[in-house]
């Protein structure tokens, strides 16, 4: 009963990490944070929770993939 976390530079844009994390969020159905809010070498991350079922990880990862391929 907890909840584990990465942050996780992304390599596929040049956009800010809001940007990214919106367009996640609207083309893979995944809610990622951007971490420019955490500090000065937040920007050009996202913050993954790890904190639901597997089943429920997989599946957003899956999205992830496919929206990622397009």
């Amino acid at each position: 009963k907890g909840a584990f976390y990465v942050l996780a530079r992304y390599l596929f844009s040049s956009a800010d990490a809001q940007t990214v994390a919106n367009e996640i969020l609207h083309g893979a159905r995944v809610i990622t944070i951007p971490t420019s809010g955490f500090g000065a070498g937040g920007e050009g991350h996202l913050r993954l929770s790890f904190g639901g079922e597997e089943a429920e990880i997989h599946a957003a990862f899956d999205r992830m993939e496919r929206w990622l391929k397009r």
